[in-house]
């Protein structure tokens, strides 16, 4: 988060929960989710809803539970939002600077968790939009965007991809005030922000861009209109990766 200032994730963690529970509630238990195929809407719910306790669950106990909980049928809808409500009311207690565990390496915080269920929350909530036919009803902040799409960058391409198999083809990734470099070598990724520095003026060999909004809903592979330039090979070879790291 170079030089940015934090989002309020609690704040949006609260506002998207509610407005994925107001866009399920318009539609069907059964309707498909386009961007999660084989899932439906209640899918979706008792996903959500299981990572949010799996969240409280683990913060509280230090211990990962080994399975998911999982709704009654017929009552996702309410499950979820209990589960929601529950979650940032422990967050909100636990307090940001709480030494809590984490699978992120470098943060061992619960704010960790209040970025990551806030970035969580949020995606499933365009897709719950989606599904009920709502896409144009679903928004998030430019800067909550912009740290959402370094979070998929750093903490899932550069941190849980593992072997990228790629050819070291660097690839800008920006965004209005913001822009990343990535590059996926034989076995290990390469992500930085070279501005200012020396490396700034590096000739890359693809550029994604696009508002904030709409390069978020591309790292999680969600339909987006960005623009693509430079070698579209490397393009999709990120895309590609991306997909694998965040699955």
């Amino acid at each position: 988060m170079t030089g940015t200032a934090r989002p309020d994730w609690l704040a949006v963690l609260q506002e998207q929960a509610l407005a994925l529970e107001s866009a399920a509630a318009s539609t069907h238990l059964s309707t498909p989710v386009p961007d999660c195929p084989g899932w439906d809407v209640a899918d979706l719910l008792g996903h959500v809803g299981a990572v949010h306790r799996m969240v409280v669950a683990w913060t509280s106990s230090g211990r990962r539970a080994g399975g998911w909980a999982r709704p009654p049928s017929g009552d996702e809808l309410a499950w979820y939002g209990d589960g929601w409500r529950s979650l940032l009311a422990h967050l909100t207690a636990t307090g940001a600077g709480t030494r809590v565990p984490t699978w992120g390496t470098a943060d061992d915080t619960a704010g960790f968790w209040y970025r990551r269920m806030a970035h969580e929350t949020a995606v499933h909530s365009l897709d719950m939009h989606r599904a009920a036919g709502r896409e144009q009803g679903w928004s998030v902040p430019d800067a909550f965007a912009t740290d959402g799409v370094d979070e998929a960058l750093r903490l899932f391409l550069a941190g849980r991809l593992g072997t990228a198999a790629g050819d070291g083809s660097l690839v800008q990734v920006r965004v209005p005030g913001r822009w990343w470099a990535v590059a996926l070598h034989a076995s290990v990724v390469e992500v930085g922000e070279p501005e200012p520095g020396p490396f700034a003026d590096l000739v890359p060999d693809a550029v994604v861009r696009g508002p904030a909004p709409q390069v978020y809903r591309w790292v999680w592979g969600r339909d987006a209109q960005i623009s693509e330039s430079g070698d579209p090979a490397a393009v999709r070879s990120l895309r590609a990766a991306l997909t694998r790291a965040t699955q």
